[in-house]
């Protein structure tokens, strides 16, 4: 039997229980409650596992036989702890999810395996030892969670999926393809939920069938030789219970028909004595006896029957069961006896602990390496053997680092932390976690998940820490939402890293192309050529020149809808001679098409076109033409700053072009996810800021500086291969830079600024802002050092490190729960003061250059002599004069505030409502009976395209064929940081055209001329104005194509109508002439 559920005891004689967590499993030994066997495998996460009993006929030992969410099952053998073998299964057949292995099942007649999979309706047959994939069967449409096999005079098995019945197979004999059989022999009405247990007994051609699904109900069925393709049969017996019953299974059967079932759920064990026999008088069936979880140690594991009446149950955590016996009543008002199977030792162990860790440890002077006697010697047991990469019996570690990780978290030493982190131990990773408290451990995490941003190469081990760290302390976190919003960072930049992924995008890109090849295909074959409704034949060659001039003018016409012959036409004439119903339904079929008339008429904005009469229009919108060649690439010979930007030229990302770097020296807003310390964007207010920044950045080869949403930024790439033409941006090469500043000028200029001079005091009222003024001596420390690198002796190079160290300690431990105390900040000044004072004479000795208040590419202490500002040097918010800075911690929250109003939770939560009052306004119009779903989901995925989120006419096709969770989720992930913080706008104006658009459409339905005017008088919005827009050209161009219709035929009439007359003259001349020649 399956056993989904990870857990499960096998046979009496064997004496363990297994558990399947994720990754491991593991063999516990009843009898001391230990572990006999483990196994972890980093490769494969485990979802099924089951049990394959000894025979000494196929091979030696019992077997742990797991199913993985990859396809594959592997067989592993208890005894040597050996893979036997590894079988591809589901893995050949299908990816992901659908190939996750849901049910195993093992036949010992057949010495076979029965896998099934969610996804799939084939049950195979694998060969235990050969992991070959015999036969498979198909059970019917859907994927199968729940298998059970017996054999007696033959095998049977029973299978249970999510929405079909039972359905009960006779299998052939061993060696025979499942395949030929095309029915189930017996179908059984299931439960009302998902089968959660299955089990099978047959004796003399009856079968008997258990099913439990979670409920206080366990159905038993009872089919006999006669009953095969009787139709679906329902149960003939109800095992009730008061506690839901998670797992089911025959005990030992009695005499005849008398059973005796086992059950278990998290909270109750129970037993059922019945009869079996369809014709019982009591369809329901009570527990004999049942024993609920205040009995027990914690909840209820496991649980299994013995060749006795006693049964054996496992409680508590499974990372740490404790295993009682239970003996059945012996009266029917007696209680049922439950012994403890835990060894008294444990306990004894655990106080002999407590003890020796609070008595100092004593170090003998000598070590005896005498071997002890054997007689000395306690009976041992068999001894264990792990499996390779397998975690030791003993799961945790008394070694625990838990003390120096507290210390180096309060005193904010990060060289220390760092050293301390990057033990590769997990046991004591595990150990020293659990700890902590939870403030020190979110602290930690904190850390770590910097850590991970900062140092790909050590996220292995940085990533351990963080599992370990939310596995004891997971409560503690989900319980504060601000600690849970406080990591929301590391959250979207672990993501972003995923989907960055090479392999990912490279898979991805092969994906795309494929979809896009077969749509091309598919409509290619779905073209149908369509016969023109009118063809022209005869008389096409009677028009003259005259005619054909005429036709060419009347074709080439402007779009009011005047022909090449305006005198001949008159509107107000062609207009009285439509009826009212004509007009509306000529409006009426060009309300579909308003929404994309406004929003994505035109390709260029108002500065490209004068013709783009829209007021909806973003400048970057309208005003790139995306079938626009891209520009000459940027050449890297250049000549001075200014003249060689390039100007009208944008460098974009397109998925690959931007780098990833602390830019927070350069820009303190408008940066990716809102943090400058990992951003390729950032707020400028001058285009030298953007090549500094650029120069700075080891990555960096090509910049690029205009305005976006309204305010100026800067973008850093790696290459120029995503250039496209762009009024108002400029871009420019690495080389490409204001002229360089030499570090010593700049640091002395920035150490003896006078907004500095200011706070050598420490805090008050010429020097408010702590945070600028560290920002400053770390941009002047971080300068002394590059011109003093390598020209000054050891000690001074040292009290320069000491100082820049000692700098940033002190800004990190601002916003940190451990406050420096106001005598912090005056010493850490002096000592810079002091440094900066010695190597005074030594920084004016090298070359210095002349800063200009007028050179907006300067920061502010070399431009102004000001502070810094709170993130950047740019930032002009701390500049001398300016109100006291905002509290760093209020300013953090409103970071964290403001990544989860624009986090991808809260985008597609909006999406999803935004969607839903789409579909809510097109159904209740008219409209929801012309359009289909895919229609309706096209129209507002375009529209969404008009917003901003840069969807291509592919993605826009492909969107609404996809599931609805997965095109919220693909939309979500294109949506950039500017879209989302006007996405409410966006909807909101999009609901409101939708909205007028409907009402229109309904009114237009009913074809009443008063509520026609009505609307038109009474609506704000410019629907109207659109829809009589467009109903006037439509009119209009009727009209002209009648006119040149009636050109047409006029002129091939008179060309008949004359040949008739001449005709007719001819057959009267000849009827004269006739009556004379008989006369």
């Amino acid at each position: 039997m399956s056993v989904p559920r990870g857990w499960f005891f096998a046979p009496e004689e064997v004496g363990l229980l297994v558990v399947r967590t994720g990754r491991r499993w593991k063999l516990w030994r009843e009898r001391d409650a230990s572990v006999e066997l483990s196994h972890t495998d980093d490769e494969e996460t485990y979802s099924a596992i089951c049990w394959a009993a000894a025979d000494s006929h196929a091979f030696k030992g019992h077997c742990v036989v797991v199913g993985c969410t990859s396809g594959r099952v592997q067989v592993w053998d208890c005894s040597s702890g050996e893979n036997m073998s590894t079988a591809q299964a589901f893995h050949s057949l299908a990816r992901g999810v659908d190939c996750s292995v849901s049910a195993l099942v093992f036949l010992k007649s057949r010495t076979s395996i029965f896998a099934a999979c969610n996804g799939l309706p084939e049950i195979l047959e694998i060969g235990l030892t050969d992991g070959l994939t015999r036969s498979s069967l198909r059970s019917g449409k859907s994927g199968v969670t729940t298998l059970a096999a017996a054999s007696a005079s033959a095998d049977w098995l029973v299978s249970a999926g999510v929405t079909s019945p039972l359905k009960v197979w006779c299998l052939p004999a061993a060696g025979a393809d499942l395949g030929n059989l095309k029915k189930a022999n017996q179908r059984l009405k299931g439960p009302g939920s998902t089968p959660t247990s299955l089990d099978l007994h047959s004796s003399g051609g009856t079968i008997y069938v258990l099913c439990a699904d979670g409920t206080t109900q366990v159905e038993f069925y009872h089919v006999g030789p006669d009953d095969s393709g009787q139709g679906t049969q329902a149960s003939t017996r109800v095992l009730s219970c008061h506690e839901r019953i998670h797992r089911v299974w025959f005990g030992k059967q009695s005499a005849g028909d008398d059973f005796v079932a086992l059950g278990y759920g998290d909270s109750v064990v129970a037993c059922w004595n019945f009869v079996a026999s369809a014709n019982a008088t009591m369809r329901t069936v009570t527990p004999t006896f049942a024993v609920s979880r205040p009995e027990f140690d914690g909840p209820v594991i496991c649980m299994r029957g013995t060749r006795s009446s006693d049964l054996v149950v496992a409680c508590g955590a499974p990372a740490q069961p404790r295993f009682y016996r239970v003996s059945p009543p012996k009266s029917k008002k007696a209680s049922a006896l439950i012994e403890s199977l835990t060894p008294a030792v444990s306990l004894e162990s655990d106080k002999v602990e407590k003890k020796r860790t609070a008595a100092p440890t004593a170090v003998p002077e000598t070590v005896s390496r005498k071997r002890p006697k054997s007689n000395d010697v306690k009976e041992s047991t068999r001894p264990k053997q792990p499996l390779p990469a397998s975690r030791s019996e003993l799961e945790g570690s008394q070694l625990s680092l838990a003390p120096m990780l507290r210390q180096h978290l309060r005193s904010k030493d990060s060289s220390a932390l760092d050293k301390s982190l990057v033990l590769k131990d997990r046991a004591v990773m595990d150990t020293s976690a659990a700890e902590l408290s939870g403030v020190e451990a979110f602290d930690l995490l904190h850390e770590c998940a910097k850590r991970v941003m900062e140092s790909p190469a050590q996220t292995a081990v940085y990533c351990a820490w963080i599992q370990r760290i939310v596995l004891h302390h997971g409560t503690f976190l989900r319980s504060h939402p601000t600690l849970a919003d406080s990591l929301r960072q590391f959250y979207e930049s672990a993501q972003y890293r995923c989907t960055t992924y090479r392999h990912m995008r490279r898979m991805h890109g092969r994906i795309r192309h494929l979809l896009v090849s077969g749509k091309k295909i598919m409509d290619s074959e779905s073209t149908e050529i369509t016969k023109p409704l009118l063809e022209y034949v005869e008389g096409d060659e009677d028009f003259d020149d005259a005619d054909d001039e005429e036709e060419k003018e009347n074709d080439d016409e402007d779009d009011d809808g005047d022909s090449g012959d305006d005198e001949d036409i008159d509107f107000d004439d062609a207009f009285d001679d439509m009826s009212d119903e004509s007009l509306a339904i000529a409006a009426m079929g060009n309300v579909d098409t308003v929404v994309s008339g406004i929003s994505g008429a035109p390709k260029f904005g108002p500065e490209g076109n004068p013709g783009c009469w829209g007021g909806d229009f973003n400048f970057e919108r309208c005003c790139i033409d995306a079938n626009e060649p891209k520009p000459d690439p940027l050449v890297t010979e250049v000549t001075a700053y200014p003249d060689c930007m390039v100007r009208g030229v944008v460098l974009r990302h397109e998925g690959e072009h931007a780098i990833f770097a602390d830019l927070s020296l350069f820009g303190h807003a408008g940066c990716f996810l809102n943090d400058c310390k990992l951003t390729d964007k950032f707020e400028a207010v001058d285009p030298g800021i953007c090549a500094r920044a650029c120069a700075a950045t080891e990555a960096c080869t090509h910049w690029s500086y205009g305005q976006q949403y309204g305010t100026k930024k800067c973008f850093l790439r790696k290459s120029d291969g995503g250039r496209a033409s762009l009024a108002h941006w400029t871009s420019g090469v690495k080389a490409c830079v204001p002229p360089a500043l030499p570090p010593a000028a700049v640091a002395l200029r920035a150490g003896t600024c006078e907004g500095l001079k200011k706070c050598d005091a420490g805090k008050g009222d010429e020097c408010p802002n702590v945070v600028a003024a560290a920002n400053t001596w770390i941009f002047a420390i971080n300068h002394m050092k590059r011109a003093f690198r390598g020209r000054v002796d050891a000690d001074t190079w040292n009290h320069i490190e000491r100082i820049g160290k000692e700098s940033e300690n002190f800004l990190n431990q601002l916003t940190s729960p451990y406050r420096p105390s106001d005598k912090d900040f005056p010493r850490v000044v002096y000592n810079n003061r002091l440094i900066f004072s010695h190597l005074e004479d030594a920084l004016a000795s090298q070359p210095q250059v002349t800063f200009s208040s007028e050179d907006a590419s300067l920061p502010n202490p070399l431009r102004f002599g000001s502070l810094c500002g709170n993130i950047s040097c740019y930032d002009g918010e701390a500049m001398e004069g300016s109100a006291s800075p905002v509290s760093p911690v209020s300013a953090a929250v409103t970071a964290l505030e403001r990544a989860a109003r624009l986090s991808d939770e809260a985008i597609a939560a909006q999406l999803q409502q935004f969607l839903d009052r789409w579909h809510f306004q097109v159904m209740t119009s008219s409209m929801g009976q012309s359009w289909n779903r895919l229609e309706v989901v096209r129209s507002a995925v375009q529209m969404l395209a008009y917003g901003g989120v840069p969807l291509t006419e592919a993605e826009i096709i492909k969107l609404p064929r996809m599931e609805e969770e997965y095109m919220i989720d693909y939309i979500v992930d294109k949506m950039d940081e500017s879209v989302r913080e006007r996405f409410d706008e966006i909807t909101e104006d999009y609901a409101e055209l939708i909205a007028a658009t409907c009402k229109i459409r309904s009114v237009l339905d009913l074809r009443s001329e008063q509520e026609i005017m009505d609307l038109i008088e009474t609506d704000s919005s410019e629907m109207c104005q659109q829809v009589l827009k467009q109903a006037v050209l439509t009119a209009g161009g009727k009209v002209a194509h009648l006119h040149r219709c009636q050109n047409t035929w006029v002129n091939n009439m008179e060309t008949r109508l004359d040949r008739l007359t001449r005709a007719a003259e001819i057959a009267e001349a000849a009827q004269k002439q006739f009556l004379i020649v008989e006369a």
